[in-house]
C-alpha cells in the first residue's frame, strides 16, 4: 500500500498537559504544516517497509544545510484522497535525482483540509506510523548513496557535506 512521508518535530505532537485526548497543538500545526501556495510537501513509497521510507529520509536529508536527526510519519496515500484531499505529483527539491519523481503535494488546502491533514499526522504519531533516525543513521544513509552513485557531496550544502565528506575519508 502506497504511503506519503512527511517531517515532523515529534515533540510537538506530543500529548500537551493543557490540552484535552485527541486535541492537537497548535504549535504542531503552525511549525511542522508550513504550506506554500496551499501545498503541503510529501514524499510517496510503495510501501511502508523501513528501506522504502528510508528513501523517502535520503530525499529529505540530502536537500539541508546539516546533518541532524530525521522523524517522519507515513500516511496512506488512498486514504489522503478517501478524505477528499487532492494530490499532485511535483519534482522534489533535492540533490538526489532519482527520487525527484517521489514527491507529491497535498493540493487546495484550505484551514478545513489542513485540519484533515493534521488529524492524520496525529493519528500517524499516536499509532507509531513512523520512523525515527538518529544522525549516524541519517549519515550513514547518505554516505551509502554518495557511495552507490545516487548523488555527489558536490550536490550538498553547509555542515552536512563537511559530514558527509568526513564520513567518506574525503579531503
Amino acid at each position: 500500500m502506497p504511503v506519503v512521508v512527511r517531517l515532523i518535530a515529534r515533540a510537538k505532537w506530543e500529548q500537551s498537559a493543557d490540552l484535552r485526548e485527541g486535541e492537537i497543538a497548535a504549535d504542531a500545526v503552525t511549525g511542522d504544516l508550513r504550506t506554500t501556495q496551499n501545498r503541503l510537501s510529501f514524499w510517496r513509497c510503495r510501501t511502508a517497509e523501513v528501506v522504502e521510507l528510508e528513501s523517502a529520509a535520503l530525499a529529505m536529508a540530502a536537500a539541508r544545510d546539516r546533518l541532524d536527526r530525521l522523524d517522519m510519519v507515513y500516511l496512506d496515500e488512498e486514504g489522503i484522497r478517501a478524505s477528499g484531499l487532492q494530490t499532485r505529483a511535483t519534482p522534489g527539491n533535492t540533490p538526489v535525482s532519482s527520487l525527484r519523481s517521489s514527491h507529491i503535494d497535498v493540493d487546495r488546502l484550505d484551514l478545513a483540509r489542513l485540519g484533515k491533514v493534521a488529524a492524520m499526522i496525529a493519528t500517524a504519531h499516536r499509532t507509531n506510523s513512523a520512523l525515527k533516525m538518529s544522525r549516524l543513521e541519517v549519515l550513514a544513509i547518505l554516505v551509502r548513496a554518495v557511495r552507490d552513485g545516487l548523488f555527489s557531496t558536490d550536490a550538498l550544502r553547509g555542515d552536512l557535506k563537511t559530514k558527509v565528506e568526513a564520513a567518506l575519508g574525503v579531503s
